[in-house]
């Protein structure tokens, strides 16, 4: 597989289904307090910035579903592994759309953890807003990060919520 695949909480659960455990890794890659809040039972956890240094845990031999908060996070872990040569698939939406929080909108545009009965300006607004405090999020810890590469991937990651503020932006325009 070239690159990796996203699929859908349905069609993940599908994947997991048609094969027995140990033919799959579920890989959580986000931060410990939020694997303990919340998780998929049987995931790994490997928080995204270790990802790179970690490789040698993660099984070569079966694919690995990455997952995290909503699915921003796990799609770079996933670049990172299809980079090494892995069959990856990201679970669009993450730990929040696995436990039924829904989402209004093209599951591309990321709008996750949005009430369903959300009003398209409301979910719109709640979107930006989840992005804008992850863009500080991530821009902290570019600060504080304790090598060039952990800021580099700190500084990527703060660069895709900007994308993600744009593309709503545009989106409540219409």
């Amino acid at each position: 597989m070239a690159g990796y695949e996203n699929m859908t909480v349905q069609q993940t659960r599908e994947f997991m289904g048609s094969r027995k455990p140990d033919e799959y890794l579920l890989l959580d890659v986000r931060q410990p307090w939020e694997y303990e809040e919340l998780h998929i039972p049987g995931a790994m956890l490997i928080p995204l910035p270790e990802v790179p240094e970690r490789l040698g845990d993660i099984p070569r031999d079966r694919p690995v579903i990455t997952y995290c908060r909503s699915g921003g996070r796990s799609a770079a872990a996933a670049r990172i592994l299809a980079g090494e040569g892995r069959e990856v698939v990201n679970l669009v939406g993450g730990a929040s759309a696995w436990q039924g929080d829904a989402a209004f909108g093209p599951v591309d545009m990321g709008l996750v953890g949005i009430p369903a009965d959300s009003t398209v300006e409301h979910a719109l607004a709640a979107a930006y807003g989840m992005e804008m405090r992850l863009e500080r999020f991530y821009g902290e810890r570019v600060v504080a990060a304790e090598s060039e590469d952990e800021g580099e991937l700190f500084l990527t990651l703060a660069g895709y919520e900007d994308t993600h503020k744009r593309t709503i932006y545009v989106s409540m325009k219409r």
